[in-house]
Protein backbone atom coordinates (compact mmCIF):
# COMPACT_ATOMS: atom_id res chain seq x y z
CA UNK A 1 0.00 0.00 0.00
CA UNK A 2 0.99 3.85 -0.68
CA UNK A 3 -0.27 6.95 0.05
CA UNK A 4 -1.78 8.51 -2.83
CA UNK A 5 -3.43 11.56 -1.87
CA UNK A 6 -0.82 13.52 -3.84
CA UNK A 7 1.97 10.79 -5.34
CA UNK A 8 2.38 7.77 -6.26
CA UNK A 9 3.17 6.93 -2.62
CA UNK A 10 6.69 5.38 -3.47
CA UNK A 11 10.17 6.57 -3.95
CA UNK A 12 10.36 8.58 -7.46
CA UNK A 13 6.85 9.24 -8.47
CA UNK A 14 5.52 12.33 -9.46
CA UNK A 15 3.94 14.98 -6.56
CA UNK A 16 1.18 16.56 -7.52
CA UNK A 17 -0.57 19.30 -5.39
CA UNK A 18 -2.27 18.18 -2.04
CA UNK A 19 -5.99 17.41 -2.20
CA UNK A 20 -6.46 21.36 -1.18
CA UNK A 21 -5.26 22.64 -4.24
CA UNK A 22 -6.78 20.18 -6.39
CA UNK A 23 -9.96 20.75 -4.45
CA UNK A 24 -9.54 24.86 -5.39
CA UNK A 25 -9.62 23.85 -9.05
CA UNK A 26 -13.30 22.61 -8.93
CA UNK A 27 -12.49 20.10 -11.71
CA UNK A 28 -13.55 16.02 -10.75
CA UNK A 29 -12.13 14.98 -14.24
CA UNK A 30 -8.69 16.51 -13.02
CA UNK A 31 -9.04 14.79 -9.40
CA UNK A 32 -9.68 11.57 -10.89
CA UNK A 33 -6.60 11.99 -13.96
CA UNK A 34 -4.36 12.66 -11.10
CA UNK A 35 -6.04 9.80 -8.90
CA UNK A 36 -5.17 7.39 -11.83
CA UNK A 37 -1.34 8.37 -13.17
CA UNK A 38 -0.85 7.90 -8.90
CA UNK A 39 -2.56 4.38 -9.17
CA UNK A 40 -0.45 3.72 -11.76
CA UNK A 41 2.89 4.78 -10.34
CA UNK A 42 2.04 2.74 -6.97
CA UNK A 43 1.32 -0.15 -9.46
CA UNK A 44 4.31 0.27 -10.82
CA UNK A 45 6.08 -0.14 -7.48
CA UNK A 46 4.62 -2.90 -6.32
CA UNK A 47 1.43 -1.12 -4.26
CA UNK A 48 -2.22 -2.75 -4.43
CA UNK A 49 -3.88 -0.13 -1.88
CA UNK A 50 -3.99 3.38 -1.87
CA UNK A 51 -4.71 5.32 1.22
CA UNK A 52 -6.84 8.43 -0.46
CA UNK A 53 -9.20 10.20 -0.86
CA UNK A 54 -9.66 12.05 2.08
CA UNK A 55 -13.03 12.37 2.95
CA UNK A 56 -13.02 14.89 5.74
CA UNK A 57 -15.16 17.95 5.77
CA UNK A 58 -12.91 20.84 6.64
CA UNK A 59 -14.65 22.41 9.02
CA UNK A 60 -12.56 24.98 11.52
CA UNK A 61 -9.47 26.54 10.13
CA UNK A 62 -7.41 25.50 13.58
CA UNK A 63 -6.99 22.11 12.72
CA UNK A 64 -3.93 21.18 11.54
CA UNK A 65 -4.17 18.68 8.74
CA UNK A 66 -6.12 20.77 6.75
CA UNK A 67 -3.94 20.51 3.71
CA UNK A 68 -5.24 17.08 3.12
CA UNK A 69 -8.70 18.02 2.71
CA UNK A 70 -10.53 18.40 -0.86
CA UNK A 71 -12.91 20.87 0.11
CA UNK A 72 -14.84 22.20 2.64
CA UNK A 73 -18.17 21.87 1.70
CA UNK A 74 -19.80 17.73 2.14
CA UNK A 75 -20.90 17.98 -1.31
CA UNK A 76 -17.94 18.89 -2.96
CA UNK A 77 -16.14 16.11 -0.76
CA UNK A 78 -18.26 13.78 -1.71
CA UNK A 79 -17.89 14.39 -5.64
CA UNK A 80 -14.08 14.76 -6.00
CA UNK A 81 -13.88 11.37 -3.43
CA UNK A 82 -16.07 9.65 -6.26
CA UNK A 83 -13.32 10.88 -8.54
CA UNK A 84 -10.27 10.21 -6.62
CA UNK A 85 -11.72 6.58 -5.82
CA UNK A 86 -12.38 6.00 -10.21
CA UNK A 87 -9.25 7.20 -10.29
CA UNK A 88 -7.33 4.70 -8.40
CA UNK A 89 -9.51 1.48 -9.13
CA UNK A 90 -10.89 2.89 -12.56
CA UNK A 91 -14.49 3.06 -14.07
CA UNK A 92 -14.81 -0.40 -16.17
CA UNK A 93 -14.93 -2.62 -13.26
CA UNK A 94 -18.41 -2.27 -11.43
CA UNK A 95 -19.23 -5.67 -11.67
CA UNK A 96 -18.92 -6.25 -7.65
CA UNK A 97 -16.39 -7.70 -4.98
CA UNK A 98 -14.35 -9.98 -7.67
CA UNK A 99 -13.99 -7.07 -10.25
CA UNK A 100 -13.67 -3.76 -8.74
CA UNK A 101 -10.26 -2.95 -10.40
CA UNK A 102 -11.11 -2.44 -13.59
CA UNK A 103 -7.59 -2.92 -15.30
CA UNK A 104 -5.58 -4.90 -12.71
CA UNK A 105 -2.29 -3.77 -13.66
CA UNK A 106 -2.75 -0.25 -13.62
CA UNK A 107 -5.20 0.50 -10.70
CA UNK A 108 -5.49 0.08 -7.01
CA UNK A 109 -7.87 -0.70 -4.32
CA UNK A 110 -8.74 2.93 -2.74
CA UNK A 111 -8.42 3.30 1.44
CA UNK A 112 -11.12 6.36 2.09
CA UNK A 113 -9.27 7.74 4.93
CA UNK A 114 -10.62 10.78 8.21
CA UNK A 115 -14.26 10.55 7.51
CA UNK A 116 -16.90 11.30 9.60
CA UNK A 117 -15.89 13.99 12.42
CA UNK A 118 -12.08 13.59 11.71
CA UNK A 119 -10.31 16.93 12.76
CA UNK A 120 -14.18 18.26 13.74
CA UNK A 121 -12.46 20.38 16.03
CA UNK A 122 -13.66 21.86 19.47
CA UNK A 123 -13.78 25.43 21.23
CA UNK A 124 -10.13 25.10 21.19
CA UNK A 125 -9.78 24.42 18.03
CA UNK A 126 -7.62 20.83 17.92
CA UNK A 127 -9.50 18.55 20.82
CA UNK A 128 -11.95 16.82 18.80
CA UNK A 129 -15.81 16.76 20.07
CA UNK A 130 -15.09 19.71 22.45
CA UNK A 131 -18.56 20.71 23.72
CA UNK A 132 -20.43 18.15 21.93
CA UNK A 133 -22.02 18.55 18.04
CA UNK A 134 -25.75 18.93 17.08
CA UNK A 135 -27.31 16.02 15.79
CA UNK A 136 -27.97 17.94 12.90
CA UNK A 137 -24.72 19.23 11.83
CA UNK A 138 -23.54 15.61 12.47
CA UNK A 139 -25.59 14.02 9.66
CA UNK A 140 -26.05 17.00 7.46
CA UNK A 141 -22.16 18.03 7.23
CA UNK A 142 -20.01 15.12 8.49
CA UNK A 143 -22.29 11.79 7.41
Amino acid sequence: HGETTHSGGAANTTVFPMPCLQGATFNTTLVEEIAASNALQLRAAGGDMGLSPILQVCTDPRFGRLEENLAEDPYLVGAYGVAAVRGLQGRDGCGGADTYLGSPRSRVAAQGKHYAMYGAAGKDGYTPFGGGIAARTLFDVYL
